[in-house]
């Protein structure tokens, strides 16, 4: 797996490794500023049963709390959450969690990205709900962005216009001297299919590999570490491996975890299968310049 220089905290932290325990006992054995990136989806209020164990505010603030501990200056921390319906009252615990990042810790909320899928059927006298979020979290100002490119653009190879308005509020455009690229970043709205290749019945609420995958490609480089303090079916540490990345993550139910390690053994033959095509186009490209 690639590799890059680490700094001397960094160097201290376990990587590409899951453990069993408690999240909160895990980051706290984590040495300060050592995580670039933390992607993750904690639970959703009551919604699930997660074998018995805790999970409410108080639990959420110590957690929130080694989080803001261990990111890097310029890290990233992504939070998939969703707000539970109780007597017909939604909690509003999503925004409960980010006005404590942001108002209590100091995280910055560098964006919102909705996810849309397939609405589950309405109960009662709601709408279906569509679309989920992931609060993009940082410190201080972000170090890595690598936006998507995937939306194809219908103006495609046409002279590039920019658009702007003076100080009197009069819009203005003019060529920017570039033509329209074929693809162009996608926005904040992501459409993203909860497909996977593994069995993970008995699972509530896998987050979906694209999604892991893309937020990783999106927020960190080749040879970062990328660490789930809610491991649960092990999809970040999976989808962080087939990009390169090295994983960490925390899972405190022992049937999940057995699970995520059965998961990964199968993931790190994907992954061998991956850099053996990688080798051998390369192979191939190095045999075509010496002809």
């Amino acid at each position: 797996m690639p590799r890059k220089q680490k700094n001397m905290a960094w160097a201290q932290v376990p990587t590409n490794q899951i453990f069993n325990c408690d999240c909160v006992k895990g980051m706290a054995r984590l040495p300060e500023a050592c995580i670039p990136l933390v992607v993750t989806s904690p639970p959703y209020d009551k919604i699930f049963d997660y074998g018995g164990h805790t999970w409410n505010f108080n639990v959420f603030k110590k957690v929130a709390k080694q989080l803001w501990r261990i990111t890097m200056p310029g890290g990233i921390v992504c939070w998939q959450i969703k707000d539970q319906c109780i007597n017909g009252i939604v909690t509003c615990t999503m925004y409960k969690h980010l006005l404590h990042f942001t108002e209590q810790l100091g995280f910055r909320l560098h964006e919102k990205i909705y996810v849309k899928h397939c609405g589950q059927r309405p109960k009662h006298n709601r709408y279906s709900a569509s679309l989920q979020e992931v609060f993009v979290f940082s410190k201080g100002e972000p170090k890595t962005i690598n936006r998507i490119r995937d939306r194809l653009n219908i103006t495609a190879g046409s002279p590039q216009k920019v658009n702007g308005r003076d100080k009197h509020g009069v819009s203005t455009s003019w060529d920017s001297g570039d033509l329209v690229p074929i693809l162009g970043f996608r926005s904040h709205l992501w459409e993203i299919k909860a497909r996977t290749k593994d069995n993970l019945k008995g699972f509530p609420a896998a987050m979906p590999e694209q999604l892991a995958k893309d937020l990783i490609r999106t927020y960190s480089k080749a040879g970062d570490l990328v660490l789930d303090p809610f491991s649960g079916s092990g999809t970040t540490a999976k989808m962080a491996m087939l990009e390169h990345r090295d994983y960490l993550g925390f899972e405190v139910w022992k049937k999940h975890y057995y699970n995520s390690l059965k998961r990964l053994q199968r993931a790190k033959k994907e992954y061998q299968q991956k850099l053996d095509r990688i080798l051998a186009c390369s192979d191939s490209e190095h045999e075509e310049k010496r002809a």
